[in-house]
């Protein structure tokens, strides 16, 4: 009997000592799944916006095209190749415009890449905000 008492008791320890290990794997788990939605979250609330915007003015910007004075000439102006039958004094040129007011190319440019990274704006709170966190590190955006 006393052989027997032993044998349950030390299963009743192994087993006890497993349930331990068993409670610190569970909480370990839990701490990583809440620093992952933290991470997600953070990532979302930093890169959404950008995102949006980049939509948005990926929409709205038009390639205005027209004739100007050489004097008018405006860094953010492109010469357009063909500067047949114009007004002399006048030159060909094309730009970018938001709402009617002209924009830095490199900022439409930027706002092209980035929804040609991210064409769908994803759901909120979703794994997917890390990955496009990891394109926009990787790519210098």
């Amino acid at each position: 009997m006393r052989a027997s008492a032993n044998t349950v008791l030390k299963a009743t320890k192994a087993n006890t000592a497993d349930l331990a290990d068993l409670a610190r794997l569970i909480r370990r788990h839990a701490a990583e799944t809440e620093k992952t939605v933290r991470d997600i979250n953070q990532a979302e609330s930093r890169l959404r916006p950008r995102i949006e915007s980049a939509h948005a003015l990926s929409r709205r910007v038009t390639e205005v095209h027209t004739a100007v004075q050489l004097s008018e000439l405006h860094p953010w102006m492109a010469l357009r190749p063909s500067q047949t039958g114009l007004t002399p004094g006048l030159v060909a040129v094309y730009y970018y415009a938001d709402r009617g007011t002209m924009i830095d190319p490199s900022e439409v440019h930027k706002a092209r890449v980035i929804v040609a990274a991210v064409p769908q704006i994803p759901q909120p709170g979703i794994p997917e905000w890390l990955k496009i966190e990891a394109q926009f590190i990787a790519r210098g955006l």
